[in-house]
Parts: C-alpha cells; structure tokens; sequence
C-alpha cells in the first residue's frame, strides 16, 4: 500500500515513478475536519499550500491564466458540498493508494522501447475543475488527476497506465537520429506528422488494456463500454475521414488554424477516431507483426502508415472483412520506410485473459 507523501514503485535504474497524494490528503482533513464542526488550524492550509501538487496545480492554472488563488481554494474547501464529500473522497483516496503503481508502470513499459527511462509523478487532487491532464512533460512529467469518487480502483490503475505511455512516448520518441531528420520536414510535413501523433491515444488505450486480447474497457461500466464498441462500429467511415483530413493537409487545402480546429474534432466527445482507430491499427500490427514492430513504427511515425498497411494486407488474406489502407501517398509522404513483412520473433502472448483485474494485468 502506498502510505507516504510520495510513494516509489518497484522501479528500475531507468525509471522513476511515484505517486504524491500530499495534496489530497491534507485537503480531504481539512473537510474532515470541517465535517465534524472543527474548524482547520493555520498549520493545516499551511501544509496544503506547501504541498507539491498544489504549488503545481496552482502553477498549472496561472500558465493558463485562470484565476487561482488560496483563498478561493479556502472558500472552495468551505463549501457545503464539498464537506459533506469528505467520506467518499476519504474513502476514494484509501482505494487508489491500494493500487500497485508498479503493475501500472509495467503496462506502459511493455508497450515502450527496451530500456526506455519513464520518470512520473502522479498527483491526486482535491480541487475544483474536475479535469486531469499531464503537465511538463519535457521537465518533470506530472500526471495530475482528479479525486475523483466515481472513479474505481481499476479505472485509475487503467488511467494512470494511459498517461505513462504519453509520458513515455514524450521521453523516449522519436529516436534521436529520427528527431534530427524531422527537422528538415516542410511545414505541410510538420503538420502532417504533429496530427500523426494523436493516433498515440489508441497507442496508451493498447497498452494501458495489457495487450490486444484485453477489453480495452473492461473496468468501465456498460454504457461506457457501449459509447466505445458504437464508436469501433465506425472504423471504417472514420478512418476515410482521418485519410481525407491528412490528403488536405498535404495538399495544403487546410493549414494552420484550421488544421488544429479539424483534427481536435478526432478526439471525439468520449473517445473519437484518434483513439479507436489508433486502437485498431495498432492491434492489427501487433498481431501480424509482433509487439516490438509496432513500437518501433509508433516511435518512428515515418513507418507507422505503410507497416499498419503491411499488417492490412496480411491479415486481409485470410478475413472475411478487408481492412481499408491508407493511399500510397499518405503512408509515403514523410519519407519511405519499408516495414517489416515476415513475423519477428518478439510476439508476445498476453499474460491477462480478457476480464483481468488491474492487480493481475502487466
């Protein structure tokens, strides 16, 4: 169980990933506190507003110019609804602090390149947009989360395995040598290859699941696995709408602004085509090409296209229903890298079956 401020996991010499629940724990006193008609001591909101996560909350609001101040947090944590929260945040907190962090972080490394460093902390917060997000990711990776009551145990491990593939990817991707070619790429390239990335989200569903054998929501509820089951019925229709969108940025039919105002649309209201799509292709390389394959054409996005169009065609042969491919132009226009068309020998089999628990899945 992770009982301190800032809690290791089993990491190694290449990995730093610790949860800091500071923040949350002080806070949820405080309304404790409040609850039982105490009110909170100068030494309490002292400690709250010395804690890592809420310097870096509140750092994270002025970056985006939002009013954030400790007396609104004061009259925040003294409102009547959030005091008589205290018990299920309690109880809340309890349950994700049982989780195995390092069960997590193994999920997200499986699915990086060998060696790969990943260096996180994960915050838990008490606070009043009940948004979570990554944030300096190029400095110090935080993964900052809502407390929130109707999140599982299960579904912050699902979580937090999600966001350590961002940040992974962040740390480790591209190689260097890739890094250094991307630079030459023409605008319509860079674009090209910034909008690739958000298949990444597909990429962290992969991986934050355990494989391709696992229900990417199993520890959602029903409607939430229906709204992703409905949105995979799609593949198809929205995959031709992601070529159409990359065929007008390489044509250059949309640029700057508007490039940004389409592709945000991808993600959808839940999880849109940058997720499913991205989920489906990815699992279709893996299959046909084994795990090491697709990180290599995920970490290298010159190849992604033509190695998902490689795994297409194989996999066509044999299925009923034919995958649709990209167009040549697509797959080929930030430079050709021919895939790897015979089975590596990394397969790997999935070591969760497909209604696994979070305590059991790498």
């Amino acid at each position: 169980m992770l009982t301190g401020v800032a809690a290791p996991a089993s990491a190694t010499a290449t990995s730093s990933v610790v949860i800091d629940d500071g923040e949350a724990r002080v806070a949820v006193a405080i309304l404790s506190d409040e609850n039982a008609g105490r009110a909170a001591t100068s030494d309490e909101w002292n400690q709250l507003f010395a804690t890592a996560g809420y310097r870096r909350l509140k750092q994270r609001e002025a970056d985006f110019k939002r009013a954030f101040t400790d007396d609104d947090f004061r009259k925040f944590l003294a409102d009547p609804k959030q005091i008589a929260m205290a018990g299920q945040l309690q109880a809340t907190l309890s349950a994700w602090r049982s989780t195995d962090l390092s069960q997590m972080e193994a999920r997200a490394q499986a699915y990086l390149p060998d060696g790969s460093a990943l260096r996180a902390t994960v915050y838990p917060l008490v606070k009043p947009r009940t948004n979570s997000f990554v944030y300096q990711l190029d400095t110090d990776p935080a993964i900052m989360l809502y407390l929130d009551p109707a999140m599982t145990a299960d579904q912050f491990s699902n979580t937090v395995s999600h966001e350590l593939l961002h940040v992974g990817d962040a740390e480790n991707c591209p190689p260097a040598d890739v890094a250094a070619g991307e630079k030459s790429f023409t605008p319509r390239q860079k674009a090209f290859n910034e909008w690739l990335s958000a298949f990444g989200e597909g990429w962290a569903v992969l991986a934050a699941a355990g494989g391709p054998n696992v229900d990417p929501h199993w520890e959602d509820s029903q409607r939430d696995r229906d709204r992703w089951n409905a949105q995979m019925g799609t593949f198809d229709s929205d995959f031709h709408d992601l070529q159409s969108f990359f065929q007008s940025i390489m044509t250059g039919k949309l640029e700057g602004d508007a490039v940004s105002a389409k592709g945000f649309t991808y993600f959808g209201d839940y999880q849109g085509p940058w997720y499913t799509v991205g989920y489906r292709m990815d699992v279709t390389i893996e299959r046909q090409f084994g795990r090491g394959t697709l990180v290599a054409a995920l970490c290298d996005k010159r190849k992604y296209l033509q190695t998902y169009n490689a795994a297409a065609r194989r996999q066509n042969e044999s299925a009923a229903a034919a995958l649709p491919l990209w167009d040549a132009n697509v797959a080929d226009f930030l430079g050709p890298q021919p895939p790897q068309r015979s089975p590596p020998s990394d397969v790997q089999t999935d070591r969760c079956a497909s209604r696994c628990s979070a305590s059991s899945c790498p």
